[in-house]
C-alpha cells in the first residue's frame, strides 16, 4: 500500500510490538499531560471517557480535553490528507479516506470515547497515530519531524517519548 511505504516492510504486529522495519521511525504518544504518570498519578488523575460516565469527572472536563484532539485532527485535516483503519484486518489493513470534518469528528470521538478505536495514517508527514483508551494516543514518526511536533503544541497537548 502506497500509504505505507515511508515504512518500509512491515505487518500490523510490527506496529504493536515497536518493531517497524524503517529505524528511523520512533514511537511517541501524544497526550493531555506534560510528563509520563508515575503509578500514583495514573491511578489519581487518568482521564477516561467511563470516569465522566461513572460520574468522576464533569463532562465538560473532558470535553475541554476531547477538543484539543479535535482541534490537531481539524488543522491536519486541513493541510492533508487523512486515512483511517481499524484493527479488523489480518495483515496488512484497509485504508479509508476521511473526506470531511464532520465525519473526523465522529470518528475521532468514537475512538476517544473508546466506542471503536482507530487509527489513522497521514502519508505527507509520515506519521501514524494510534486510538487509544485515556487520552493518549501512540504516535509513530521520525524524531525530526518538526512540523508534528508544532501542530501537538499549538494544540496545547504534549508529545511525550
Amino acid at each position: 500500500m502506497k500509504e505505507f511505504e515511508f515504512f518500509g516492510d512491515f505487518i500490523f504486529e510490527d506496529f504493536i510490538e515497536n518493531k517497524i522495519a524503517n529505524k528511523e521511525f520512533k514511537k511517541f504518544c501524544i497526550t493531555i499531560y506534560d510528563h509520563w504518570l508515575s503509578e500514583e498519578e495514573f491511578q489519581n488523575n487518568l482521564i477516561t471517557y467511563w470516569d465522566v460516565l461513572n460520574g468522576e469527572y464533569k463532562f465538560s472536563e473532558y470535553l475541554n480535553y476531547e477538543n484539543k484532539y479535535i482541534n490537531l485532527f481539524n488543522n491536519l485535516f486541513n493541510k492533508f490528507k487523512i486515512f483511517t483503519f481499524d484493527d479488523d484486518f489480518d495483515i496488512i489493513p484497509k485504508l479509508n479516506l476521511i473526506k470531511s470534518k464532520p465525519e473526523l469528528k465522529e470518528i475521532l470521538q468514537d475512538c476517544l470515547r473508546e466506542k471503536m478505536f482507530y487509527n489513522f495514517v497521514i502519508p505527507e508527514l509520515e506519521i501514524v497515530i494510534f486510538g487509544n483508551f485515556d487520552l493518549s494516543l501512540p504516535i509513530y514518526m521520525k524524531p525530526s519531524n518538526k512540523k508534528v511536533s508544532e501542530m501537538i503544541k499549538e494544540s496545547e497537548l504534549y508529545l511525550l517519548k
